[in-house]
Protein backbone atom coordinates (compact mmCIF):
# COMPACT_ATOMS: atom_id res chain seq x y z
CA UNK A 1 0.00 0.00 0.00
CA UNK A 2 1.59 3.45 -0.89
CA UNK A 3 0.63 7.18 -1.50
CA UNK A 4 2.15 8.74 -4.09
CA UNK A 5 2.44 12.37 -4.50
CA UNK A 6 3.21 14.13 -7.13
CA UNK A 7 4.44 18.47 -7.40
CA UNK A 8 1.12 20.77 -8.17
CA UNK A 9 1.24 21.76 -11.87
CA UNK A 10 -1.35 24.12 -12.75
CA UNK A 11 -4.59 22.35 -13.49
CA UNK A 12 -8.36 23.11 -13.51
CA UNK A 13 -10.75 20.92 -12.40
CA UNK A 14 -13.90 22.40 -14.53
CA UNK A 15 -17.24 20.63 -13.45
CA UNK A 16 -19.35 19.53 -15.68
CA UNK A 17 -22.28 17.59 -16.95
CA UNK A 18 -21.17 17.00 -20.42
CA UNK A 19 -18.21 14.97 -18.72
CA UNK A 20 -15.97 16.89 -21.33
CA UNK A 21 -12.86 14.32 -20.96
CA UNK A 22 -9.12 15.60 -21.71
CA UNK A 23 -6.24 14.58 -20.83
CA UNK A 24 -3.14 17.24 -19.44
CA UNK A 25 -0.62 16.89 -22.58
CA UNK A 26 2.07 19.17 -19.91
CA UNK A 27 2.65 15.97 -17.52
CA UNK A 28 3.04 12.10 -17.45
CA UNK A 29 -0.20 12.85 -14.90
CA UNK A 30 -3.33 12.09 -16.14
CA UNK A 31 -5.31 15.28 -15.43
CA UNK A 32 -9.60 15.13 -15.71
CA UNK A 33 -11.05 18.48 -16.55
CA UNK A 34 -14.56 18.87 -16.84
CA UNK A 35 -16.72 22.07 -17.95
CA UNK A 36 -19.97 23.12 -16.65
CA UNK A 37 -22.39 25.48 -18.88
CA UNK A 38 -25.17 27.35 -18.08
CA UNK A 39 -27.19 30.86 -17.99
CA UNK A 40 -28.67 32.72 -15.56
CA UNK A 41 -30.44 36.07 -17.09
CA UNK A 42 -30.39 38.02 -13.41
CA UNK A 43 -26.54 36.62 -13.43
CA UNK A 44 -24.49 37.45 -16.60
CA UNK A 45 -22.32 33.66 -15.87
CA UNK A 46 -22.66 31.22 -18.49
CA UNK A 47 -20.06 28.76 -16.66
CA UNK A 48 -18.64 27.99 -13.36
CA UNK A 49 -15.30 26.52 -12.86
CA UNK A 50 -13.18 25.03 -9.83
CA UNK A 51 -8.89 25.69 -10.37
CA UNK A 52 -6.65 24.22 -7.65
CA UNK A 53 -3.97 26.76 -7.50
CA UNK A 54 -1.60 25.38 -5.31
CA UNK A 55 -1.46 21.71 -3.40
CA UNK A 56 0.19 18.07 -4.85
CA UNK A 57 -1.45 15.57 -6.56
CA UNK A 58 -1.81 11.93 -4.59
CA UNK A 59 -2.22 8.47 -5.88
CA UNK A 60 -3.37 6.70 -3.21
CA UNK A 61 -4.44 2.58 -3.08
CA UNK A 62 -5.10 2.80 0.51
CA UNK A 63 -8.78 1.58 0.58
CA UNK A 64 -10.73 4.03 1.81
CA UNK A 65 -12.88 7.32 1.16
CA UNK A 66 -9.26 9.33 -0.43
CA UNK A 67 -8.08 5.99 -2.19
CA UNK A 68 -7.58 6.84 -6.09
CA UNK A 69 -5.94 10.13 -7.48
CA UNK A 70 -6.83 13.45 -5.65
CA UNK A 71 -6.56 16.73 -5.79
CA UNK A 72 -5.43 18.29 -2.25
CA UNK A 73 -4.49 21.52 -1.44
CA UNK A 74 -5.85 25.56 -2.62
CA UNK A 75 -8.41 26.43 -5.16
CA UNK A 76 -10.89 28.91 -6.41
CA UNK A 77 -14.15 29.10 -7.40
CA UNK A 78 -14.45 31.55 -11.16
CA UNK A 79 -17.14 32.73 -12.57
CA UNK A 80 -17.27 33.05 -16.54
CA UNK A 81 -19.52 35.88 -17.36
CA UNK A 82 -20.61 36.73 -20.93
CA UNK A 83 -18.51 39.29 -21.68
CA UNK A 84 -15.33 37.06 -21.37
CA UNK A 85 -14.54 38.11 -17.87
CA UNK A 86 -13.35 35.03 -15.37
CA UNK A 87 -13.75 36.64 -11.59
CA UNK A 88 -12.15 34.25 -9.03
CA UNK A 89 -12.77 33.63 -5.75
CA UNK A 90 -10.94 31.60 -2.91
CA UNK A 91 -12.89 28.37 -2.08
CA UNK A 92 -10.95 27.25 0.50
CA UNK A 93 -12.14 30.70 2.56
CA UNK A 94 -16.10 29.38 1.67
CA UNK A 95 -15.76 26.02 2.27
CA UNK A 96 -13.72 26.18 5.89
CA UNK A 97 -13.44 29.73 6.93
CA UNK A 98 -12.27 28.88 9.91
CA UNK A 99 -9.48 27.25 8.95
CA UNK A 100 -8.67 28.71 4.92
CA UNK A 101 -5.25 27.33 5.04
CA UNK A 102 -6.43 23.84 5.42
CA UNK A 103 -6.46 21.81 2.17
CA UNK A 104 -9.27 20.86 0.14
CA UNK A 105 -9.22 17.38 -1.60
CA UNK A 106 -11.20 16.38 -4.60
CA UNK A 107 -10.96 12.99 -6.16
CA UNK A 108 -10.34 12.59 -9.57
CA UNK A 109 -13.62 11.61 -11.50
CA UNK A 110 -16.78 12.37 -13.41
CA UNK A 111 -18.87 14.66 -11.26
CA UNK A 112 -20.94 18.08 -11.99
CA UNK A 113 -22.10 21.00 -9.95
CA UNK A 114 -26.31 21.33 -9.04
CA UNK A 115 -27.51 24.62 -9.76
CA UNK A 116 -30.95 25.60 -8.42
CA UNK A 117 -32.68 28.74 -7.11
CA UNK A 118 -32.22 27.81 -3.57
CA UNK A 119 -32.74 31.11 -2.19
CA UNK A 120 -36.16 32.30 -3.78
CA UNK A 121 -34.39 35.35 -5.83
CA UNK A 122 -34.48 33.88 -9.02
CA UNK A 123 -31.09 33.43 -9.07
CA UNK A 124 -28.90 30.21 -9.82
CA UNK A 125 -26.64 29.14 -6.34
CA UNK A 126 -24.81 26.28 -6.12
CA UNK A 127 -23.69 23.54 -3.60
CA UNK A 128 -20.07 22.04 -2.38
CA UNK A 129 -18.99 19.51 -0.10
CA UNK A 130 -16.26 17.82 2.08
CA UNK A 131 -15.96 14.32 3.05
CA UNK A 132 -17.43 14.12 6.60
CA UNK A 133 -17.57 10.23 7.39
CA UNK A 134 -19.36 7.63 6.59
CA UNK A 135 -23.17 9.09 6.09
CA UNK A 136 -22.53 12.17 3.80
CA UNK A 137 -20.85 14.99 3.21
CA UNK A 138 -20.71 18.58 4.69
CA UNK A 139 -21.97 20.95 2.16
CA UNK A 140 -22.25 24.83 1.33
CA UNK A 141 -24.68 26.48 -0.57
CA UNK A 142 -22.03 29.06 -2.73
CA UNK A 143 -24.16 32.15 -4.37
CA UNK A 144 -22.83 35.15 -7.24
CA UNK A 145 -22.97 38.71 -6.90
CA UNK A 146 -23.21 40.15 -10.56
CA UNK A 147 -19.98 41.41 -10.20
CA UNK A 148 -19.54 37.12 -10.48
CA UNK A 149 -17.70 37.15 -6.94
CA UNK A 150 -19.09 34.16 -4.98
CA UNK A 151 -20.08 34.02 -1.39
CA UNK A 152 -21.30 31.61 1.04
CA UNK A 153 -25.41 31.29 1.62
CA UNK A 154 -24.95 30.92 5.26
CA UNK A 155 -27.11 28.53 7.60
CA UNK A 156 -27.79 29.79 11.14
CA UNK A 157 -25.95 28.17 14.01
CA UNK A 158 -24.58 25.41 11.10
CA UNK A 159 -20.62 27.23 11.05
CA UNK A 160 -19.28 24.20 9.45
CA UNK A 161 -22.47 23.88 6.90
CA UNK A 162 -24.75 21.61 6.89
CA UNK A 163 -24.39 17.22 7.06
CA UNK A 164 -26.37 15.47 4.22
CA UNK A 165 -26.36 11.89 3.37
CA UNK A 166 -24.57 12.20 0.09
CA UNK A 167 -21.15 11.49 -0.70
CA UNK A 168 -21.27 13.32 -3.97
CA UNK A 169 -18.96 16.73 -3.99
CA UNK A 170 -22.25 18.59 -5.41
CA UNK A 171 -25.69 17.23 -4.09
CA UNK A 172 -28.81 16.44 -5.97
CA UNK A 173 -30.08 15.77 -2.38
CA UNK A 174 -30.11 19.50 -1.59
CA UNK A 175 -33.49 20.27 -2.75
CA UNK A 176 -35.37 23.46 -3.81
CA UNK A 177 -38.50 23.22 -2.76
CA UNK A 178 -40.43 26.52 -2.62
CA UNK A 179 -39.67 30.06 -2.66
CA UNK A 180 -36.54 30.48 -1.14
CA UNK A 181 -36.94 27.10 0.85
CA UNK A 182 -35.08 23.82 0.76
CA UNK A 183 -34.74 20.45 2.19
CA UNK A 184 -32.14 17.52 2.80
CA UNK A 185 -31.36 14.29 4.87
CA UNK A 186 -29.20 13.46 7.04
CA UNK A 187 -28.65 9.83 8.71
CA UNK A 188 -28.50 9.99 12.51
CA UNK A 189 -26.42 6.88 13.27
CA UNK A 190 -26.74 6.97 16.66
CA UNK A 191 -30.99 6.52 16.48
CA UNK A 192 -30.53 4.68 13.42
CA UNK A 193 -32.81 7.31 11.72
CA UNK A 194 -33.02 9.39 8.77
CA UNK A 195 -33.94 13.40 9.84
CA UNK A 196 -35.61 15.52 6.95
CA UNK A 197 -34.71 19.03 7.71
CA UNK A 198 -36.32 22.34 5.82
CA UNK A 199 -34.52 25.86 5.52
CA UNK A 200 -36.00 28.69 4.17
CA UNK A 201 -33.62 32.68 3.08
CA UNK A 202 -34.58 35.10 5.29
CA UNK A 203 -33.06 37.89 2.79
CA UNK A 204 -32.87 40.33 5.75
CA UNK A 205 -30.50 38.72 8.07
CA UNK A 206 -29.02 36.67 4.94
CA UNK A 207 -29.21 32.87 6.61
CA UNK A 208 -31.07 30.13 6.05
CA UNK A 209 -33.36 29.36 8.88
CA UNK A 210 -34.68 26.14 9.98
CA UNK A 211 -38.31 25.95 8.92
CA UNK A 212 -39.27 22.12 9.55
CA UNK A 213 -37.91 18.81 11.14
CA UNK A 214 -38.96 15.56 10.48
CA UNK A 215 -37.59 12.03 11.98
CA UNK A 216 -38.19 9.21 9.71
CA UNK A 217 -37.77 5.69 11.32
Amino acid sequence: MKQAKNLFRPVALIVSALFLLLRSSASADETVVFTETFIDTPLPIVAVSINMTSGEIVKDDIPGPFMGTRFEGTFEIIANLADGTAVATPLNTIMNPQYPNEPLIFLEGEWSLQFADFTGDGRLETNLGQHAGSNGNLYRVIGFLPSGEALEMPFMDMPRGIFVSDHNYSSEEIRATGSGEICFEWYDNTRGITVLERWKWDPLIKFFTRVGKEEKI
